[in-house]
């Protein structure tokens, strides 16, 4: 993640809405307690989809929406359903979506429309640094775009 040029970048007046999907297994628990081991960051658990499917995509983006997170940390073996699914993404409503692949050896950042950005391995400072920079006002992160 540290490819993203934006490492150190720091939001710590306001605290940032974090949900986790899908993160489970020893990857998931060490996701988990980086994110949430963070006085700047409130962790929420969505439950676990079927990767396939996404569950009930539309249930799951509808929950996600309510809750508005600031940013949504989704551990996958492949990232390639968020292409087949607009409904996580859009001008209202939507939110970053970092995806950790492929057993935590990569790691990309999706934006609106659908935006994929790929990242490199994903550490705990650039988890915690890409959480922060995508969270930034708009004109902090013009950089990471």
């Amino acid at each position: 993640m540290a490819g993203v040029g934006c490492e150190g970048l720091m939001n710590d007046t306001t605290e940032t809405t974090v949900a986790l999907v899908a993160c489970s297994g020893i990857l998931g628990g060490l996701i988990r307690g980086c994110v949430g081991g963070r006085a700047d960051m409130t962790v929420v658990d969505m439950p676990v989809v079927d990767e396939a499917t996404a569950g009930d995509p539309g249930d799951l983006a509808h929950r996600l929406r309510r809750l508005a997170p600031d940013v949504v940390v989704w551990q996958f073996d492949s990232d390639a359903l968020l292409e087949q699914r607009p409904e996580f993404f859009g001008v209202t409503g939507g939110f970053p979506i970092i995806a950790i692949i492929d057993d935590g050896r990569g790691s990309a950042l999706w934006r609106l429309l659908p935006q994929r950005t790929t990242l490199d391995a994903p550490s705990f400072d650039t988890l915690v640094d890409t959480i922060h920079a995508v969270t930034a006002p708009s004109e902090e992160n013009r950089s990471c775009q």
